[in-house]
């Protein structure tokens, strides 16, 4: 039997099944632990139940996502305006050595999958699309760079790229969080403002103080603005990919990056002109919401029959970089970004965009700080660094080495 849900429902159920990942996150010591983010613990729930159906014969749900991409492309957005709103004080030094890292994650994931797709015995530029084309490059690039990738004679380009980053968009919220809780155990790591009462109870009320800023602050006419101001910048996203693609057909701009390049540029706009007064509050709280949706409606709409049938060598592929990715940046991001609670929640956000996507690194930042305290130096530069400034790398880089390999 096929059950299709409209866009409507959909939404409806991706928001239930972030709650129902954050009781699962109250009810179990070892998940609180593993800092696993609530709405890829839900959405991956229906998913598995989704799957048994489906082996069974039962029924299949068919879920209309159209409000997908739109969440992405807001929570980039809003990404953009905050970058803006908190300056580039600290984008300078520390911003350019994450930068430089996420360079090194880039060419060190093509280098992983090359030579692992060489030494399967199959097309080196598999080894691609299954490397910083999937897992950096996220379901965006994915289906970005797939036509292209075909236009050069690689058979079914977008679909390897994409079952490749639906992999490792669940890799990337699984194994952030336990590598940062590694690092802060052996280290006796902890923030600098650490959260007040770690008790067991507090910890399980914690989620909700990122909304009291917000609440105690709320302003109907102020909410609208920023509203209508989101509004108009996903339009813009909307409208320009189009436009670039017409009178740029060499130029792959995933929409995700143009939506952040956007927002900070609209954020630098009011900052200097006094438009609109951003608040911080208010653009956290959107964020958050933007993510929520995101991230649960991906999680909960992966057809893992799909996966399950990926061929043995891709498989082997993608479970490479993600050994390649977690000792990469347990063992030099860490390392040189401070060794420091800051660095080992950036461990956590690196790991999150290099095998998922921006919104799971901070999924499993905000898993982390909720918990343990604020980490702000990490959510400045983990978004900027991974997002817009990595896809400066990766998109030209992934082009190149699909060139050269077919």
């Amino acid at each position: 039997m096929q059950i299709s849900l409209n866009a409507i429902l959909t939404l409806a159920l991706s928001i239930l099944l972030y709650y129902i990942g954050q009781a699962l996150i109250r009810k179990s010591s070892f998940l609180r632990r593993s800092f696993i983010p609530a709405p890829v613990l839900g959405g991956l729930l229906f998913a598995l139940i989704n799957l048994l159906c489906h082996l069974n014969g039962s029924w299949v749900i068919h879920l209309d996502t159209t409000l997908q991409i739109p969440a992405m492309s807001g929570f980039f957005a809003t990404v953009g305006l905050s970058v803006a709103f908190q300056g580039s004080s600290k984008l300078g030094r520390r911003g350019l050595q994450y930068w430089f890292l996420c360079g090194l994650m880039i060419i060190g994931q093509n280098i992983t999958g090359i030579l692992l797709a060489t030494l399967l015995g199959i097309a080196p530029f598999l080894g691609v699309l299954a490397g910083s084309a999937s897992m950096v490059g996220g379901h965006g690039l994915a289906v970005s760079i797939g036509p292209t990738a075909e236009a050069l004679g690689v058979p079914a380009a977008q679909a390897t790229a994409v079952a490749a980053a639906t992999f490792g968009l669940v890799a990337g919220a699984f194994l952030g969080g336990p590598a940062a809780r590694k690092l802060m155990e052996k280290n006796r790591l902890q923030s600098s403002q650490p959260v007040k009462n770690t008790s067991q109870k507090k910890t399980e009320e914690e989620p909700r103080s990122a909304f009291q800023s917000f609440i105690k602050e709320f302003n109907l006419e102020r909410f609208l603005k920023h509203g209508f101001l989101l509004a108009i910048l996903l339009t813009l996203s909307a409208a320009s990919v189009p436009l670039l693609e017409r009178f740029l057909p060499d130029l792959t701009i995933p929409s995700s990056v143009l939506s952040m390049f956007l927002g900070l540029l609209a954020g630098l706009i009011l900052k200097n002109f006094s438009l609109i007064a951003l608040h911080q509050p208010t653009l956290l709280f959107f964020q958050h919401l933007f993510l929520v949706v995101f991230l649960s409606m991906a999680s909960m709409s992966l057809l893992l029959w799909e996966l399950a049938a990926l061929a043995v060598p891709l498989l082997i592929i993608l479970i490479g970089q993600c050994l390649f990715t977690v000792f990469f940046s347990m063992n030099v991001t860490y390392k040189v970004m401070g060794r420091d609670y800051n660095a080992a929640v950036m461990t956590a956000g690196m790991i999150g965009h290099s095998l998922g996507a921006t919104p799971t690194a901070i999924a499993n930042m905000e898993a982390i700080t909720e918990q343990r305290g604020p980490a702000e130096d990490a959510f400045l530069l983990v978004p900027l660094g991974g997002g817009f400034l990595g896809d400066l790398i990766n998109v030209p880089l992934v082009l190149f080495l699909l060139n050269l390999l077919t």
